[in-house]
């Protein structure tokens, strides 16, 4: 690569982007390493049209869909943007064969995000099909914090069923008040239930009326709320990618005046069966082919509803757009009415309908070595509402399972093993129990590695005369096989005899159906701790779930990441923080004492510490000491030298890097090279960083801005500021800076104004470096606009901004304003009196 100069015009600018577009898309595609980074923050949305905080992922709620193909690795960076709530995230569907602390559950394989804290999940997606993701702490996931995974096949490799495009379809219910006012209801006494949903939600999208909305913002013009459009072409077949998000409704699923072919359930093939209906729960998700073969003159519509439940909320629509018709065109005919929301008897058929594809068999075990029967009861522990199996009710620890039975703290959790069964020749499940008083446990079943195990899961009436709820139970770390569905009281020793043992189709997600059970079968052969639960939010909170252990002896290292409730890593972090020496140094001599210095997960932190406090000297010490290094090790120090002006240090050690680098690591090296103004390292680190899948980050393609632009290497910078498909403040301030610095004016503030218009607000990086090149009378009325503006965004009280315009009015002779402008300045430093005294010079 070489250096130039060259000021571009509009169309080659035009022109170069495009193409490298095209080249970035190619990168991506190759790299088989997907990178996702995400920030968890609380927004205002109006999903229904009613204006609400939610929980989103990068300001969107539902969150971006993970594309990958099968055997690709996902890598996630989730940052906890909410100010008080801690976060974890459940890749629902993915086993994580190898990596059981990515589950992402809190209180069973991690302690949660605090606030303000990173956390980076890594997994494999080794199947193909339609998954979920969604928040696991508390009830997050119900306000938002969820989204689907589409895993397809390598290419090369074909699928039992043919179609020619497809669409991605999530389904969801909505409330309008907060997940906190909710569970702190369900935790009362009396009991405050969390009611039934006010919309339904297709995509995120949903229509409340706001004629009764009694307070808040409702707005039914609100794009936000518009009615999502899925569009096909006459005679094309389309795949529907359905999924299941629900906080607690079972929901239908139709097309109004169409067929749907089901043929994928849980990411497992299904022998094809056509439904006008499609009945899907919490959890579940399903592919169905919609074949466009109907009057391509009009739309027509979609439609969600609540079954299972005596509906108290309205259907959720959406519209099969035929091209050409306007998309938003709306169908001539009312939505389709939707099912009786009370055939349980046609919902349990359509269970039973699913079964495997007679070419994608997985051969079922024979029999079971352990069989656990769970009574599915409402109960109350000391006067609160609760769920219960078998009469215990599940809580988490605040030490996760797999935390505690890798490093063996027994004190963590109930060793009582709970109770395989119940008393099911005495109990009378048609009626509330006559002592509905339950315990609490988090005791775990410990389940014989390589085993089989039978779950029976057993409804019944529910505190509630004449009432039994569907419950949708999800397995993490496994597929099972769906042996049965049956009514009544489940008999161990005649409905065995019932079971599907040719054709039972593999699942993650089934549901128990009211007055019903249904019998499961898996094999413990996933190293690891795993939570099997109720997929109804509030459901899980009041306790119906537990947990399976099987081979955690066979778990490799726990990575240091997942530890972070542990109190010497939290203070050390805080320590870091704060750049507060003296405790960090006194938190130091109390690990020596400990004689865990050397633990791993607590030496990067107190190397990461003495480097954010800039003892660089320490923090090698630390780092020289460790017997073992790994990313974060080698991170933090190239880091610290790095932001601490050593950038030679920081090269040299980048040089004995054991590992693939991470973002963190990439960005700091190209700072390096951009103030060594090393091109050719620079060059090398580039071609590296496409080599490895990273050049999708928009912390790496940023700093790769940069180092060009210091390197006045102009061409390049603009090639890769043209690839990122949103460039943020931070992309944009390399650019603007990078042609500030080389005299390139005009490129500086065609871009800064480029920022403003695209709704970018610029920050104090930004104004000082436009504001610094405008050196000259013919400059004043330049520099007076970005002054102005900057007194908008409240920018030139502070003396990082106030001293360039200080400057500014002072080399275009402008000195009555360099009064008015250093008067302004709040907290004046040395710069700010010393470019005050040279103006008067």
């Amino acid at each position: 690569m070489s250096s130039s100069s060259k000021c571009f015009s509009a169309a080659e600018i035009k022109l170069l982007l495009l193409l490298l577009c095209a080249c970035a898309s190619a990168v991506f595609v190759e790299a088989r390493v997907h990178h996702h980074k995400w920030e968890i923050s609380y927004q205002f949305k109006s999903s229904d049209c009613y204006r609400k905080l939610a929980v989103t992922i990068n300001g969107q709620t539902p969150g971006p869909t993970i594309v990958a193909e099968q055997g690709d690795t996902v890598v996630v960076e989730v940052k906890n943007s909410l100010l008080t709530e801690n976060v974890a995230i459940h890749w629902h569907g993915i086993r994580q064969i190898g990596t059981p602390w990515f589950d992402g559950t809190e209180g069973v394989t991690q302690c949660p995000i605090v606030p303000g804290d990173t956390f980076i999940y890594r997994f494999v997606v080794d199947r193909p099909g339609t998954y979920l993701y969604h928040a696991h702490y508390g009830m997050q996931r119900s306000a938002g914090l969820n989204g689907v995974i589409k895993v397809m096949v390598p290419k090369g490799v074909s699928e039992p069923f043919k179609y020619d495009h497809e669409h991605t379809i999530l389904l969801n219910d909505w409330w309008h008040n907060s997940t906190y006012e909710q569970a702190v209801g369900l935790a009362s006494v009396p009991f405050v239930f969390v009611g039934e949903p006010q919309s339904l939600l297709i995509n995120g999208r949903g229509r409340f009326n706001c004629s009764l909305a009694t307070s808040g913002t409702c707005n039914a013009t609100n794009p936000e709320c518009s009615p999502p459009v899925f569009t096909v072409v006459p005679g094309k077949t389309y795949r529907l990618r359905i999924a299941s998000i629900s906080s607690l409704s079972a929901l239908s699923f139709e097309i109004e005046g169409h067929n749907l072919t089901v043929v994928e359930a849980d990411g497992h093939y299904v022998d094809p069966f056509v439904v006008q209906n499609l009945y899907i729960y919490s959890g579940e998700t399903y592919s169905v082919l919609l074949k466009a073969d109907r009057d391509p003159t009009r739309n027509y519509w979609a439609a969600s509803h609540v079954v299972s439940r005596k509906p108290a909320t309205p259907p959720a629509t959406a519209i099969i757009n035929y091209y050409p018709n306007p998309p938003l065109r709306s169908p001539r005919s009312a939505a389709p009415p939707g099912p009786a929301w009370n055939d349980t008897r046609t919902r349990i058929a359509q269970s039973r309908s699913v079964r495997a594809h007679p070419d994608h068999i997985q051969p079922v075990p024979p029999k079971p070595d352990r069989v656990i029967i769970l009574l599915n009861t409402q109960n109350r522990v000391n006067g609160r509402m609760r769920w219960a199996l078998n009469n215990v009710s599940y809580e988490l620890p605040h030490t996760p399972y797999l935390v505690a039975l890798k490093h063996g703290l027994r004190h963590v959790y109930n060793r009582a093993p709970p109770p395989d069964t119940y008393d099911y020749r005495g109990y009378d499940i048609r009626v509330p129990q006559k002592n509905p008083n339950a315990t609490t446990s988090n005791a775990i079943y410990r389940v014989g590695f390589g085993s089989t195990v039978d779950v029976v899961l057993q409804n019944a009436n529910t505190l509630t005369p004449n009432n039994s709820e569907t419950h949708p139970w999800h397995l993490h770390g496994h597929d099972f096989w769906v042996l049965g569905y049956g009514s009544g009281k489940y008999n161990p020793g005649a409905d065995p005899g019932s079971y599907n043992l040719r054709d039972p189709i593999m699942k993650n997600t089934v549901a128990l159906h009211p007055m019903g059970w249904t019998a499961l079968r898996f094999r413990a052969d996933n190293p690891g701790v795993w939570a099997f639960h109720c997929h109804i939010e509030s459901h899980f909170f009041m306790g119906m779930g537990i947990v399976f252990e099987e081979g955690v002896e066979k778990v490799g290292r726990l990575p240091e990441a997942i530890l972070g409730c542990e109190k010497l890593g939290s203070l050390l972090h805080h320590c870091s923080k704060l750049k507060s020496l003296s405790h960090g140094a006194s938190l130091h001599s109390a690990l020596i004492k400990s004689g865990v210095e050397h633990d791993l997960f607590l030496s990067n932190h107190l190397l990461n510490m003495y480097a954010k406090c800039g003892k660089l000297e320490h923090a090698h010490k630390v780092f020289d000491e460790m017997p073992r290094r790994n990313l974060v090790s080698f991170s933090a120090l190239i880091s610290g030298y790095d932001q601490s002006g050593e950038p030679l240090m920081a090269l040299n050690l980048f040089s004995q890097l054991e590992f693939v680098p991470n973002e963190y690591i990439y960005g700091s090296v190209l700072s390096a090279c951009a103030t060594l103004l090393a091109l050719s390292q620079g060059e090398q680190v580039h071609a590296d960083v496409i080599k490895t899948g990273f050049f999708d980050v928009s912390f790496v393609s940023n700093s790769l801005i940069s180092m060009y632009m210091k390197c006045s290497c102009f061409h390049e910078a603009y090639s890769i500021f043209g690839t990122i498909a949103e460039p943020n403040s931070v992309s944009y301030n390399a650019m603007i800076a990078g042609f500030a610095e080389n005299g390139h004016v005009e490129n500086s503030l065609e871009l800064f104004r480029l920022m403003n218009q695209r709704g970018l607000r610029p920050d104090q990086f930004s104004y000082v470096a436009v504001v610094g090149i405008c050196t000259s009378k013919k400059d004043l009325d330049t520099g007076v606009e970005l002054h102005c503006q900057s007194i908008k965004l409240g920018l030139d009280i502070t003396a990082f901004v106030g001293n360039v315009i200080l400057t500014m009015y002072s080399k275009c002779g402008s000195i009555e304003e360099v009064e008015k402008v250093f008067n302004s300045i709040i907290e004046k430093d040395v710069i700010t009196w010393n470019s005050h005294s040279i103006c008067h010079q």
